[in-house]
């Protein structure tokens, strides 16, 4: 595992130092922490940027809500951004810019309608943004997958009117200084923590007198409370930012314990 969002992007970035001339190299040209080590790297692989927002440097972003590809001056709108969209965020709105920006350097593509149909039909995997239920007017949604701070806080601008927030899990030593912010000024109310990791965040906190803190490693537990706490119109979001190993075989069973949990609500 990596201690820091920086030293997974340095790994993956050393893939690119092994790239020749006519290869390309795909970046997200709005991450600050990419462009500083591309201004002291010396790739000689084409580099071609993405975005969500219109940029200098960018050859597939949004635009108008449209989709739009530019591989010189010329701007070709390929398709609109509706609310039909199958997958929630904008930072999967970049990932789906920067699969039609490899698609269409790689293939000569003039039928603009298939790459619509390939977008609009992607059906996302479970565990990943993934809505539940909505029980008593609390919309449950199962971020299991998320294993690291910048996701949390990636689901966080996904997912509207987070009320509750669940995090925590086996401790690897990670850093989760960014994720301060959201105990303290974000609109999440209630913060529901779990295992080493929880309990390692929950030391971060400072415990500001507008926000409720509780802690809990029995996830029956720890939906009953999430239950009797999240405002009616809001949402619940399980996002840990942490493995699973310390209770679970793998993140894949904890969104499953997750989700059977929430459901027997229903009953």
């Amino acid at each position: 595992h990596y201690h820091s969002f920086y030293d997974y992007q340095l790994a993956k970035l050393n893939i690119a130092s092994y790239q020749q001339n006519e290869d390309i190299f795909i970046y997200n040209t709005s991450d600050s922490l990419i462009n500083e080590h591309l201004k002291k790297a010396a790739y000689i692989a084409q580099r071609k940027g993405f975005s969500y927002y219109p940029h200098p440097h960018s050859v597939c972003y949004i635009k108008e809500n449209q989709f739009v590809f530019k591989p010189q001056e010329e701007e070709i709108f390929l398709f609109e951004l509706n609310h039909n969209f199958p997958l929630k965020g904008k930072h999967n709105i970049q990932n789906c810019c920067a699969g039609l920006l490899a698609v269409l350097l790689a293939e000569n593509i003039s039928d603009y309608k298939l790459l619509k149909e390939a977008v609009y039909s992607f059906q996302s995997l479970p565990h990943r943004l993934e809505y539940v239920a909505t029980i008593n007017g609390v919309a449950f949604y199962n971020d299991s997958i998320s294993t690291i701070p910048q996701a949390t806080l990636a689901a966080l601008e996904a997912i509207d009117n987070v009320n509750t927030l669940i995090l925590g899990g086996m401790d690897r030593g990670i850093d989760y200084s960014s994720l301060v912010h959201v105990f303290i000024h974000s609109n999440v109310e209630h913060f529901i923590f779990t295992g080493k990791a929880g309990e390692r965040m929950m030391k971060l906190c400072d415990f500001p007198l507008h926000k409720k803190f509780y802690f809990s490693n029995d996830y029956k537990e720890i939906i009953a409370i999430a239950q009797k706490h999240t405002r009616q119109g809001c949402s619940c979001l399980l996002s840990p930012a942490a493995p699973s190993y310390d209770a679970f075989k793998n993140f894949e069973e904890r969104g499953d314990v997750f989700k059977q949990y929430v459901l027997l609500l229903q009953k």
